[in-house]
């Protein structure tokens, strides 16, 4: 099937906001040197992650902008919205659960009080505020970055290149990078990213570009997962 083409009119916008959202942003983002402290934990954990929070929806914003603007809609990046609406049951409920667990993990794992740092990710969450706010982060990062880097960037790459297959390389990088340069250099780093890249962006491309809320569900679950870790 033949890639729908971008029209003269809006070939400018979409290379603009391309530039921006899945360029220029994720090496922004990934380059941006991270402070710890001599235990190994972030210096500002609470900036750290509400600066990533902000940054993806300011993406996110612009994207929405261009599609309200150009009324193509959620559609046209494989998005439909409807299907939150009638799963939030069960949605509502899995995140109902993941809020008491942010009440009650703490005291099952730290009996001798709080750690300085999560055992399980330097960057993880450790205190009950910590994990409602990683809830929130969990949500952006599930809606927001599938929305960047799957949803649009690669839609708008096909349109560009012709190809869904041409369409994968720059926002595989670019995704990884979003990450820090060790995403791309340190291989006990990269392989685990490139895997879950990898995972992201064929599903999206074997699926013609449809149900993206089925990849922005599984990617918030894996990375909600971490507010029951220790």
């Amino acid at each position: 099937m033949t890639a729908k083409s971008i029209s003269k009119h809006h070939l400018i916008p979409v290379l603009i906001i391309l530039a921006i959202t899945a360029i220029a942003y994720p090496i922004f983002r990934g380059t941006m040197p991270i402070e710890f402290t001599p235990s190994g934990a972030l210096a500002n954990w609470w900036g750290f992650w509400g600066g990533i929070i902000l940054g993806h929806w300011v993406m996110f914003g612009l994207i929405a902008w261009h599609l309200k603007k150009t009324g193509e809609g959620w559609a046209s990046i494989g998005l439909d919205p409807g299907f939150f609406k009638r799963h939030r049951f069960w949605l509502g409920g899995i995140l109902v659960i993941l809020i008491i667990a942010a009440f009650v993990v703490p005291d099952l794992y730290y009996k001798e009080g709080l750690p300085k740092k999560s055992f399980s990710h330097p960057f993880g969450p450790v205190s009950t505020g910590q994990r409602l706010f990683w809830i929130l982060a969990s949500l952006t990062a599930g809606i927001t970055e599938e929305v960047i880097f799957r949803g649009f960037a690669l839609t708008r790459f096909t349109r560009l290149f012709k190809s869904r297959w041409l369409a994968i390389p720059i926002p595989f990088v670019t995704f990884m990078w979003l990450h820090g340069t060790s995403a791309l250099t340190d291989p006990t780093l990269a392989i685990p990213y490139a895997a879950a890249t990898a995972f992201f962006v064929l599903a999206f491309t074997l699926l013609k570009h449809r149900r993206l809320e089925i990849l922005i569900i599984i990617h918030a679950i894996v990375d909600l997962s971490f507010v029951l870790a220790p």
